[in-house]
C-alpha cells in the first residue's frame, strides 16, 4: 500500500529521482513512515513526513522555518456564516498542499530514502511540491488559495474564495438553489485557472523550420522592419517601443470568429489568450506622406509603426485568401460567415463583418456580397473579402 503511494507521487509528478551528486551544499534528508487504519473507511493510509526531525546540527528544518501569519478566516465565524444559509455547500480541494509547487531552489530541503524493496538500491527522491509536517506549508498553501482569490474578476466568488475556506475546507451557502449552483461551477472554475496547464517544447537549436507558422510570421515582421527603417539610427528606447508597437500589431490580427452569433463582429486574436481581450491603440493622425525630416521623434516612430501596418497587412490579408489555379472547387462565403474586408485602416483597426447577402454570377457563383459592419451595411465583390478560418477548417487541417 505504502509502495503504491509514493508511485502514484511519482507518476502525479510530484517527486523526482535525482543523482546524489546533483544535490547541492544545502539539503535535508525528511523521515517519513506510513500510518495505517485498518477500520478507516475513507483514508486507510496516512504518510508522515517528519519535518521536525533532529539533524546531525542538532536542528529540524522545521526549527529554521518560519510559520506566517494565519490569513484566513477563523472557523468560528465561518461556520456562524454556514448557518445563515437555506442551502449549504461544502467541499475540499484535493491533494491541496500538493497542489502548489516549490521553487527548485528550495527542493533539496524536501528528500527522501526509498527502495521497492530490499533488494533494490536506495534511491533519492527530491519532493517538488509543498510537503504537509513543515511548519510554512499551512501559510504556503493558503496564501495560493488567497492569490487565486485576488485574481478572481468576480468579487463575489472572491469573497467565498478568500473567506470561506478553511485550509482546503470551503463552508459556504446561499438562499436559492440555483445561485448555489453557479457558485459551486464558479469556484472550481476559478481554482480551476490556478493549474498551469502549459507544456514547453523548444525547438532544437539553429532549426527554425520547426516551429512552422509561427516562425513564418517572425521573418515576415523581421522583413518588413528592415525595410521601413533602413539605415536609421534609434535609440535603445525607440527601438523597444516601436517593437512593442508592432509586437501589439501582430497579435492583433484576426485569428477565427469569437462566436457564432451573427450580431458579433468581434474575432479570436493572439491578444485575447494575453490579456483576455483585444488590444487598443490611441488614435493618431496619417503620418504616410509626410516628410520624415519635418517629423519630431515621436511622430517619427508612429510613422514606422504606419508603414510598417501598412506593409505586413496587405500581405496577412493575402495570405487568408491564397489564390490558385481555378481546379479545385472552393469552399463558397456563407450567410453570417466572419469576414475581414480589404479596405485601409489606422493600425490595429480591422474592418470586420458578417455575410447578409450574396449576389451569384451568370454560372450560379457568387461575385459580391453585403456584409454588415458596425458601421453600417458595404457591398464588396468577394475578391475583397477574406473568411477567417472556421472550427471546421481547423479540424480538417
Amino acid at each position: 500500500m505504502y509502495t503504491e503511494f509514493i508511485h502514484e507521487y511519482a507518476e502525479l509528478g510530484h517527486l523526482t529521482e535525482i543523482d546524489t551528486k546533483n544535490i547541492g551544499d544545502t539539503y535535508f534528508y525528511l523521515p517519513h513512515h506510513p500510518v495505517i487504519r485498518e477500520k478507516s473507511e475513507t483514508t486507510r493510509l496516512r504518510t508522515v513526513f517528519d519535518a521536525s526531525a533532529k539533524s546531525t546540527s542538532g536542528l529540524s528544518i522545521n526549527d529554521l522555518q518560519m510559520t506566517g501569519p494565519n490569513i484566513q478566516d477563523s472557523l468560528f465565524s465561518i461556520l456562524i456564516r454556514f448557518r445563515q444559509y437555506k442551502y449549504a455547500l461544502s467541499g475540499d480541494i484535493e491533494k491541496m498542499y500538493r497542489a502548489v509547487s516549490l521553487h527548485q531552489s528550495d527542493r533539496d530541503l524536501q528528500l527522501i530514502l526509498w527502495r521497492d524493496s530490499e533488494n533494490k538500491p536506495l534511491q533519492t527522491l527530491q519532493l517538488n511540491t509543498v510537503t504537509y509536517g513543515f511548519s510554512s506549508a499551512s501559510f504556503l498553501s493558503t496564501r495560493c488559495l488567497w492569490q487565486v482569490g485576488e485574481e478572481c474578476e468576480n468579487k463575489f466568488i472572491k469573497n467565498i474564495i478568500q473567506h470561506d475556506f478553511y485550509v482546503d475546507d470551503l463552508l459556504t451557502g446561499s438562499d436559492s438553489e440555483k445561485e448555489l449552483s453557479d457558485i459551486k461551477d464558479s469556484v472550481s472554475e476559478a481554482l480551476a485557472k490556478a493549474d498551469e496547464g502549459i507544456e514547453f517544447r523548444f525547438s532544437p537549436a539553429y532549426a527554425p523550420h520547426f516551429g512552422g507558422l509561427w516562425e513564418a510570421g517572425v521573418k515576415s515582421a523581421k522583413f518588413h522592419i528592415s525595410r521601413i527603417l533602413g539605415k536609421t539610427h534609434l535609440t535603445y528606447e525607440e527601438l523597444s517601443s516601436l517593437f512593442t508597437q508592432v509586437e501589439a500589431i501582430l497579435n492583433s490580427r484576426p485569428l477565427c470568429p469569437l462566436s457564432p452569433s451573427p450580431d458579433d463582429y468581434s474575432p479570436l486574436t493572439p491578444a485575447h489568450f494575453l490579456i483576455g481581450r483585444p488590444f487598443t491603440s490611441l488614435p493618431a493622425p496619417c503620418l504616410l506622406e509626410h516628410n520624415t525630416n519635418r517629423l519630431d521623434r515621436y511622430e517619427r516612430l508612429e510613422q514606422y509603426k504606419q508603414h510598417f501596418w501598412q506593409r505586413w497587412t496587405k500581405e496577412y490579408i493575402c495570405e487568408l485568401q491564397q489564390r490558385t489555379k481555378w481546379r479545385v472547387k472552393c469552399k463558397d462565403l456563407q450567410l453570417n460567415d466572419l469576414v475581414l474586408l480589404k479596405d485601409d485602416s489606422p493600425p490595429l483597426n480591422w474592418r470586420l463583418g458578417r455575410i447578409e447577402k450574396l449576389f451569384p454570377g451568370s454560372d450560379g457563383i457568387p461575385r459580391v456580397a453585403e456584409v454588415a459592419t458596425s458601421r453600417g451595411i458595404v457591398r464588396r465583390a468577394l475578391n475583397k473579402i477574406c473568411l477567417l478560418p472556421t472550427p471546421e477548417d481547423t479540424t480538417d487541417s
